[in-house]
């Protein structure tokens, strides 16, 4: 998940709508699916990384009980356990990594271990690109 910066609410902007979630990259249908499932209901094991920049497990779908609604629709799909990870990113934005497996098997210490670090180099990516997305519309044509 990458929600984009936060901007001021306007009036009558409730202000717990004032990040935009959306997906910065998504293996597939599934996973852009999963995402945009977690964003219309506000919550989820990859938002609730994003916000706390923890790791979020869900071991088992047919018997989460955290995430009921998203783990059923998740085991529909064939998910049989899923890991969400925090991106550790600067304070306006937040971001979170999926990795779903569709066998028996859950991804080990090691594996999380690994995807946390992964997580943290890709969120340099991330942040680097927000940067650069507020700065370019207010650089003058000239200079692009």
């Amino acid at each position: 998940m990458s929600p984009t910066p936060r901007t001021p609410p306007g009036p009558g902007t409730p202000r717990a709508c004032r990040w935009t979630r959306r997906s910065a990259a998504s293996t597939g249908e599934l996973a852009a699916s999963l995402d945009e499932r977690q964003y219309a209901a506000g919550f989820g094991p990859c938002i609730d990384a994003a916000r706390s920049g923890q790791v979020v497990r869900i071991d088992d779908t047919a018997a989460e009980a955290t995430y009921p609604d998203f783990a059923a629709i998740a085991a529909r799909q064939g998910v049989r356990s899923t890991v969400s990870v925090g991106m550790p990113m600067p304070q306006r934005i937040g971001g979170g990594l999926n990795v779903h497996r569709f066998d028996d098997g859950v991804l080990d210490a090691y594996a999380v271990e690994l995807l946390q670090v992964f997580a943290g180099y890709a969120a340099i990516a991330l942040a680097n690109h927000s940067l650069y997305a507020s700065v370019v519309p207010c650089t003058p044509r000239r200079w692009r």
